[in-house]
């Protein structure tokens, strides 16, 4: 598995590792290896030995091919390695293509107006609560009276008016808070580095 796609099935143990952790360990060295800017999906070579082929990418081994892998398959070690080298080699390329710099520069391109788009958004959110803070402090001569209780003064109006000032700056360190929680994970989004993140 690679990707999220499956390119092929692994059947048997190899050293250890069970089918599916022989799976993961190649799906996550194809993964790394089709991140790399500089990335040749043709360069995917085989390796032969007497007892294993290995599909390799410069040094890195990305899969390592037994005879019970090629029995499971029907066919022998040696075609099996090379439909794989196949399987490897298409998969770079969809992966180069995801990656290449007209893609990057797109999603830059997206992660620069969403960092755009939410400080214009904290813009307008502090100059709205800016002009709240204004009709707020003009109450203090309009509508707002002291309440008293038993004729003592409990809250004059300028009392009044600071914590409603202070009310109103909490309710806007929560706007801004929920703009970030919705701006952060879009911007995690745009990257498949960093996808998974954002979920």
């Amino acid at each position: 598995v690679a990707d999220g796609d499956t390119l092929f099935y692994l059947f048997t143990k190899r050293g250890g590792y069970t089918p599916q952790q022989r799976a993961q360990m190649t799906g996550a060295a194809i993964e790394e290896i089709g991140r790399r800017f500089n990335l040749k999906p043709d360069s995917v070579a085989i390796d032969h030995s007497d007892i294993v082929s290995d599909l390799m990418y410069g040094s890195k081994v990305l899969l390592s091919l037994t005879d019970q892998d090629a029995l499971w398959e029907g066919v022998s070690r040696d075609s099996l390695a090379k439909e794989r080298q196949q399987n490897v080699i298409t998969k770079l390329h969809e992966m180069k293509a995801e990656h290449s710099i007209w893609r990057m520069a797109k999603r830059i391109l997206y992660f620069l107006l969403v960092i755009v788009g939410q400080y214009l958004l904290f813009r307008l959110t502090n100059w709205l609560f800016r002009k709240l803070k204004v009709r707020i402090q003009k109450l203090k001569d309009t509508r707002l009276k002291p309440i008293s209780i038993q004729n003592y003064e409990l809250l004059d109006t300028q009392r009044q008016v600071n914590l409603l000032i202070f009310l109103s700056n909490l309710l806007r360190y929560v706007i801004m808070l929920l703009q970030l929680l919705i701006t952060i994970p879009l911007l995690f989004a745009i990257f498949p580095q960093t996808k998974g993140l954002a979920y």
